[in-house]
Order: C-alpha cells, then sequence, then structure tokens
C-alpha cells in the first residue's frame, strides 16, 4: 500500500516538473513577444505582468514544491547537524518532517479558503485596459501545497529520514529502472 501512494506522489511530482517545465517555455515566449512588440511596435502585449505574476510565476514557484522535496534540494543548515550522531540528524530529520507536514496542511488549508473567497468575488485585475481574471490563479497554491503535503507524508511514511545521499527521485527512478529490466528479461529462465 505505502509503494503505491508512493508511486502516486512521484507520479504527481514527475506531472508538476512537466508542467512547470511548459509553464516556464510559455513564459518565455510571452515575455520575449511582449519586449519584441514593445520596442518594434510600441504596443506591448496587453496583461503581460498581470499573467506572468498572476499565472507563470505562480506554478513555477508552488507547483513544483514537491520536486524539490522529493530531490531534497531545499535549503538545508547543516552547520550543527552534520556533527552529531547519525541517529540524531536522522530524528532532526523526522521532526522537521513533522513541522513541515504540519506547515504545509495549514497553508493547504489557508489558501484553499483564500481562492474560494477570490472565486466567491471574481477577483481580477485589469492592465492596458484588458480585463485579466485571476481567481483561477488562487488554487494553484493549495495544489502546490497539497503536494507539497503529500510528498513529506510518503517520506514520513516510509521512515525515510536518512536521506543525505540519496534521494527519494532517485530512490524511485532506481527501483522504476529494475522493474523495467525484470519485465524485460524472458520468464522462461
Amino acid at each position: 500500500m505505502l509503494a503505491q501512494f508512493e508511486k502516486l506522489v512521484m507520479g504527481l511530482s514527475r506531472a508538476a516538473t512537466f508542467v512547470g517545465a511548459i509553464v516556464i517555455v510559455l513564459m518565455m515566449v510571452h515575455v520575449t513577444a511582449d519586449v519584441v512588440s514593445k520596442f518594434l511596435f510600441s504596443k506591448p502585449l496587453p496583461g503581460t505582468i498581470a499573467l506572468v505574476s498572476s499565472y507563470y510565476m505562480v506554478v513555477v514557484t508552488f507547483l513544483c514544491l514537491c520536486v524539490v522535496e522529493a530531490k531534497n534540494g531545499h535549503i538545508d543548515v547543516e552547520l550543527v547537524a552534520d556533527h552529531l550522531p547519525a541517529r540524531i540528524q536522522r530524528a532532526l530529520t523526522a521532526v522537521a518532517l513533522v513541522i513541515a507536514l504540519v506547515v504545509f496542511s495549514a497553508f493547504t488549508w489557508k489558501t484553499l479558503m483564500v481562492a474560494n473567497d477570490k472565486f466567491a468575488v471574481g477577483a481580477f485585475e485589469t492592465e492596458q485596459r484588458v480585463k485579466i481574471i485571476t481567481w483561477p490563479s488562487y488554487y494553484i497554491v493549495p495544489i502546490g501545497t497539497a503536494l507539497m503535503v503529500l510528498m513529506v507524508a510518503v517520506k514520513l511514511l516510509g521512515r525515510r529520514f536518512d536521506l543525505k545521499h540519496q534521494t527519494l527521485a532517485e530512490t524511485y527512478e532506481r527501483a522504476n529502472a529494475v522493474e523495467v529490466e525484470e519485465e524485460r528479461e524472458p520468464k522462461d529462465k
């Protein structure tokens, strides 16, 4: 059951990576088109700043939190912890994961309430006399933080407290490679 949960969360993490990559490309194309339009035709694309700040950057920042967590890429201060015994380091990591689970769960709940409020009022921005509906972007934050909660839960449930040298993403990729190899081998042997 835990393996299936882990597989699901890693699949969601991969999807978030894919979406994040597409959004970065879209943002680059959009901003480039805006700059070209502004300098060649003296007409910037309306709504660029609103779209970049309300959609593109929110997706890249929040949707990809779980991806960074899977790769142990979040900021980690090791000044004192690295000099402690391995058992204490694992205990500190477990405590940090529990705190992260509580904080991101609360953050998910609160940002979902804010998103519902923005939906209720039909939040939008106006830029260059163009109305940009922004309420859908508020739902990206709780989705991203919920994915982070799932990733932290996978680490806690799997007791993955000693991932300094091997990330959850690497462990998952290695397990998938073994699974694929086993499927390729003839079954007659």
